[in-house]
């Protein structure tokens, strides 16, 4: 008798994904921010008498207000069947302005004279800006030589002894501003005592500890999806479901670093968040 007991699952699936798919808007820092699940799967994890079911999704967090977006099922699903285990990971983009990391350089450079005699340098000014991706430093100079100086390299938040440092490991001094040091017959190493950008790397660097702590924990808990749409619209098949809520619930434990980007104003870090993100269907 069991072998013939059918539940209409097909209806439920498609509302259910269509609310899935729709993006949520949170508030991530005092920032907007959109929640964009995009599910492309569907999983079907047998577990004895019971079947599970699970999305395949690529969960992006970007900081912008939601586009409007009516619920619609994906049109194009594929489903598969697998053993319910694995972690997920959904890739967050979290924003730091720029003036917090050029802070703690500013404070040690600015002011400071370097060199003696005529090779003597003082820096009177610093500002950390954007280079196609890339973090630029400029540094105002007076003294054995009168302008600017640049220096580059790429952004990166590194783990280290249990907390998170946003820096520029590979910063070194622009070739434009090297040549124009030897056009001038003058002598970079001498007039800084020693190489430049070894000397400002160690205070490039900002602890981004707590800023990826806060956007994990907005993260996880649990997020009420409003269903009372989709229960409307799939009539009776949600008498014999008896579907009255759904529910994502997010434990991400793990944060791994990915890449930094810099732009105008802003450094941006991405990292993945790893755990486990779990639909409930009531």
């Amino acid at each position: 008798a069991l072998g013939v007991v059918k539940i209409p699952l097909g209806p439920a699936l498609e509302r259910g994904l269509a609310e899935i798919a729709v993006p949520r808007a949170m508030d991530v820092g005092g920032r907007r921010a959109c929640l964009d699940m995009d599910p492309a799967g569907l999983v079907v994890a047998p577990l004895g008498a019971m079947i599970r079911l699970g999305l395949d999704v690529a969960p992006r967090l970007a900081l912008i207000e939601c586009p409007p977006r009516q619920p619609t099922a994906p049109q194009n699903l594929a489903v598969r069947e697998e053993a319910a285990a694995g972690p997920s990971r959904v890739q967050v983009a979290v924003a730091i302005p720029s003036a917090d990391l050029q802070a703690p350089l500013t404070s040690a450079i600015v002011g400071k004279r370097f060199g003696s005699g005529s090779n003597a340098v003082t820096v009177t000014g610093l500002q950390l800006g954007d280079a196609s991706g890339q973090a630029m430093v400029r540094l105002n100079v007076t003294g054995a030589y009168n302008g600017d100086l640049y220096l580059w390299g790429t952004a990166q938040v590194q783990p280290e002894n249990g907390r998170y440092m946003l820096g520029v490991p590979d910063l070194r001094v622009a070739a434009e501003s090297t040549s124009r040091i030897e056009e001038m017959k003058l002598n970079l190493y001498q007039m800084f005592d020693g190489d430049l950008a070894t000397k400002l790397r160690p205070h490039l660097r900002l602890d981004v500890t707590n800023k990826l702590q806060e956007v994990q924990t907005r993260l996880g808990g649990k997020l009420e999806v409003n269903s009372s749409m989709w229960r409307q619209q799939m009539g009776g098949a949600a008498g014999i479901l008896g579907v009255q809520s759904m529910t994502l619930a997010a434990q991400l434990n793990e944060v791994r670093p990915l890449g930094v980007e810099s732009r105008p104003g802003l450094l941006v870090a991405y990292v993945e968040l790893v755990g486990s993100l779990r639909m409930d269907v009531r």
